[in-house]
């Protein structure tokens, strides 16, 4: 892992910066997505940057929230430097999870103010989600973070400040292994994403194909992480818990969705 970059003698987290990179390249593919149905790139601009700051405070509202046994200290803390250090450690990580329902409840305000066409914003999303995910994980490989259980298979690493776990130990690449899943499924959903000008059954239902096919991602590749920062209930992750309610909302919306054509039909 290498957690730090120089750059003209300033030491630059490479993870910010491959999530910065992996930012643009999926601003930049969304928007050429938008024009390509002939809407206004500007409006999808305003989007993206209402979707990011979803992002941002889902992320590390959820993360906090996976952190409650701190919450009694920090209202034990007189001192506000000591207080501050505290809101830190609750709110300092960021969940994936929190981060994607924050952006969508977000997306979905800004799609409601801006009057966007919701079916061919959400459609032109899904494929963006795990584009700048499948990036921004191999910042988290470079970085140490989210790292994957002790394994003969994998990689050591040596003198990371930030993650000292990581040091000496040689760890499976869990994140590698969900950047090429994500990436892989970038690809699979821009294809659906052309053939749905042409099949109108798939408008509307890329981004529940998103959630299924992500869930079940995240939830196998969890058994492979060696980090439990965010926490268990029971003997599952928090976030294989929120997958499995993912993917059963997926299905009892398929399900649905189903027997109302079918009923239609008949």
């Amino acid at each position: 892992m290498f957690p730090q970059v120089f750059i003209f003698g300033k030491a630059i987290s490479n993870y910010a910066l491959v999530a910065l990179i992996g930012g643009l390249t999926a601003g930049a593919v969304f928007c050429r997505l938008i024009r390509k149905r002939g809407l206004n790139d500007n409006d999808a601009i305003a989007f993206l940057l209402i979707v990011s700051l979803g992002v941002m405070l889902g992320g590390h509202l959820l993360f906090g929230l996976t952190q409650w046994q701190y919450f009694p200290e920090l209202f034990r803390q007189t001192n506000m430097i000591d207080r501050l250090y505290t809101l830190n450690a609750i709110f300092g990580g960021s969940v994936f999870y929190g981060g994607l329902f924050g952006g969508i409840a977000a997306g979905l305000a800004a799609i409601k103010i801006i009057h966007l066409p919701k079916t061919v914003y959400a459609d032109c999303i899904a494929p963006i989600i795990p584009l700048f995910h499948g990036i921004a994980r191999i910042g988290c490989f470079l970085a140490g973070c989210c790292y994957g259980v002790e394994s003969k298979i994998g990689f050591t690493a040596t003198g990371n400040p930030f993650v000292p776990a990581v040091n000496g130990v040689s760890r499976f690449p869990v994140q590698l292994l969900e950047a090429i899943c994500n990436l892989l499924l970038a690809i699979f959903l821009l294809l659906l994403l052309r053939r749905s000008a042409q099949c109108n059954s798939l408008r509307s239902e890329l981004i529940w194909i998103y959630f299924a096919v992500y869930s079940s991602v995240r939830f196998a590749d969890e058994f492979l992480r060696g980090d439990n920062i965010r926490g268990f209930i029971g003997f599952l992750s928090t976030s294989q818990w929120i997958s499995i309610l993912l993917f059963i909302v997926v299905l009892i919306r398929t399900t649905v969705k189903q027997y109302q054509r079918h009923h239609m039909a008949n």
